[in-house]
């Protein structure tokens, strides 16, 4: 594991996409924390052998995004991909894979490049020809959109294999792992995978004995581009929403006994333990890499286009189509509107008024 961290430190501002199967990830979340901890920003976990008993909750790690998660039984297989809460991204579910086909698909954006990042597991009974044919159709699909095209995941099955050649070439992919990344069998085999159809975006591909995994190392390649981490912003804020002026007041009376005559401090330690009561603290955290121009009704509005673009991709009904449009439009509007305003902001904080310097 020190490869890992001294690959971190060595590029602070790169981007570290990795792969690991973990082989059920329920008992080992604490190991799993030590290993992705300020080393890796990207994090795609084969058969996490979940279902839909085992909460977001019980598997979030500090730093990083909600889960991202294809669940298939406790006992075999399921996806997992962990984003650190400051890199942009989403999951994207515009293309429906057959149901036995194992595959998360993610959009990054970063310095200007969309990327699509494809997390796949291919259990050993599956058949490999039926696994490629159906993520080369999602690929035809997706590659009308995103230049950038990263795949990492378990093959169980070896780059030499006729059946992944052609899929190489079919799709104008290149292998970045060369080595031995699974040991069931002293000499191992390299079965995990990083895919592309761009090598020169990529860097320092290599792999890592975690400890983790009962038989995999785990894999990382690098971007190129270097990205700014900006911490998140955290806000405290008391909540209102439940509060009630007349149960405050009283639970202030019922606790008169315990403020002294002549010591404020009394005073104000019962109207804070109230105010915890009635009005509790709430934090909330925003992404450290907005842009300048943002603004809260320009969020909110963006949010907004989200839910209806997804509501209009599941749907397909014209009447969600239209709205998701109008919003999108409007989004447009306020983005063009905040910029200027944010420009003429700025203008006029740093321009001086000449007559004054004669």
């Amino acid at each position: 594991m020190n490869g890992l961290h001294l690959l971190r430190k060595q590029y602070p501002r790169n981007i570290i996409i990795s792969y690991l199967n973990i082989n059920s990830i329920r008992n080992k979340l604490n190991d799993l924390k030590v290993l992705i901890t300020d080393s890796v920003d990207i994090l795609c976990i084969g058969e996490s052998k979940l279902d839909e008993s085992f909460l977001n909750s019980e598997i979030v790690l500090d730093g990083f995004k909600k889960p991202y998660r294809l669940d298939v039984s406790a006992s075999s297989g399921g996806l997992l991909i962990y984003v650190k809460t400051n890199l942009p991204s989403k999951m994207i579910n515009l293309y429906d894979f057959n149901r036995e086909i194992q595959c998360i698909a993610m959009e990054l954006n970063v310095s200007n490049k969309r990327y699509i990042i494809l997390s796949i597991y291919r259990p050993p009974k599956q058949k490999i020809d039926y696994f490629l044919d159906s993520l080369s159709e999602g690929l035809d699909f997706y590659s009308k959109n995103y230049e950038n095209i990263c795949i990492i995941g378990d093959f169980n099955a070896t780059p030499s294999n006729p059946h992944l050649l052609k899929f190489f070439e079919d799709q104008n992919l290149k292998n970045l792992i060369k080595n031995p990344t699974c040991f069931k069998s002293l000499q191992g085999s390299t079965i995990d995978l990083i895919l592309t159809n761009n090598i020169y975006l990529f860097q320092k591909t290599q792999s890592f004995e975690t400890g983790v995994s009962d038989h995999h190392h785990l894999i990382c390649t690098m971007l190129k581009t270097k990205y700014q981490r900006i911490p998140p912003k955290i806000f405290t804020f008391r909540s209102y929403k439940n509060f009630s002026a007349d149960q405050f007041k009283k639970s202030i009376r019922s606790d008169s006994s315990c403020i002294e005559v002549g010591n404020l401090n009394s005073l104000q330690n019962v109207i804070e333990k109230r105010l915890n009561q009635f009005a509790p603290l709430k934090q909330i955290t925003l992404r450290g890499n907005n842009k300048p121009h943002m603004t809260s009704q320009l969020r909110k509005a963006i949010m907004k286009r989200s839910r209806l673009k997804n509501k209009a991709n599941k749907s397909g009904k014209l009447d969600d189509k239209i709205a998701y449009k109008k919003q999108r439009n409007l989004v447009v509007k306020l983005n063009k509107d905040t910029k200027k305003s944010f420009l003429r902001s700025q203008i006029t904080e740093n321009t001086s008024d000449n007559k004054k310097n004669f």
